[in-house]
This record gives C-alpha cells, structure tokens and sequence, in this order.
C-alpha cells in the first residue's frame, strides 16, 4: 500500500496512548488499576530458550507501569514488581539445556534489584521441557489423582456457577 505524503497515517501503540491519556487524566486510582492488570498479565513462549522474550516481556512491562505511576508522582519498587510478575511467566522448550538457562536468567533478573539476599523463586512449573511443542502433553497421565479431582471439582463448581441465575445460589457457589 503506498501512502502520499499528505495522507500519512501513523501507527501508535495502544498502551502508550493509553499513559498519556493517565497523563491528562492525572487518576491515582487509574494508575493503580492499570498498574495491577499489568502485574495479573499472563505470558506464554512456546519456544522459551534462553528466555529472552520473557525477560524482556518483564522489563517492558515494570517500564510500562513506572511510566503510568510517574503520572501521579508514584515511586516504583521494581523489586516488588518483578516478584509479582514471575509466576506469570511460563515457557516451554525441547531444549533442557535451554529451560535451564531461561530459570537462570529470570532468577538473575530478580537479585538484581534485591536489597536483601532472598532465596530464588522456583520456576520449575513455569519453565518447561516437553518432547514436542507441537503437541500438548498428557495432561492426564502427569497430574497426581488429589490435584485432578480438585480440578474436576473446580470445573464442575464453575460450570454450574456459570449457569446458575439464581442470585442466592450462585452466593453459596461462592462461599
């Protein structure tokens, strides 16, 4: 598609309109929304290796929320951010050798900007090898029987939850 100089049209990325429009907006209570939705993210690499999509997927999104709280005069605590934002990083890769050093690199990430020497997070269930990324693995076979009626009980509880209109019943779904 060729465009003139006189009809240009310009791509801007969403969540940067987004900080400016905080910006205008000067709303502490937006700032801290958009902050936590940041940390709730949930990112998937299907092919981790050395987990150089994750680390940055990290780093720009602790940028993302330092931008938004500079909004408001907030101070950013990186540290806490990145505690929060590693549970959601997974990854998988044929590579072992590969997963290990993606562990590695998230876990160095984090003592970076520890204050106070902590144990490394465990990011085994996060991170890792599977034979094929082509294939899902069988879910069936690996989960111990406690963990998959827990998760079939849990899928039944939320099917019914989701079709249940009765205000008073979904409340004991609930509770």
């Amino acid at each position: 598609m060729k465009i003139s100089p006189r009809n240009k049209t310009h791509f801007q990325e969403g969540l940067r309109l987004y900080i400016e429009k905080l910006r205008e907006m000067k709303s502490e209570k937006e700032v801290r929304d958009f902050r936590e939705k940041l940390l709730r993210a949930v990112i998937l690499d299907p092919a981790v290796g050395s987990g150089g999509f994750l680390l940055v997927a990290m780093q720009e999104i602790i940028h993302l929320i330092q931008e938004a709280e500079s909004t408001v005069g907030l101070k950013s605590d990186t540290e806490e951010y990145k505690k929060k934002i590693l549970p959601n990083l997974y990854g998988f890769d044929v590579e072992g050798e590969a997963i290990e050093i993606a562990r590695l690199r998230l876990s160095l990430s984090l003592i970076i900007d520890q204050k106070e020497p902590e144990p490394l997070p465990n990011l085994d269930i996060n991170l890792v090898q599977i034979p094929d990324s082509l294939c899902l693995p069988d879910s069936q076979t690996t989960l111990d029987t406690t963990i998959e009626d827990l998760r079939i009980g849990f899928h039944d509880l939320k099917e019914k939850y989701l079709n249940e209109h009765d205000a008073r019943v979904k409340n004991k779904l609930t509770s």
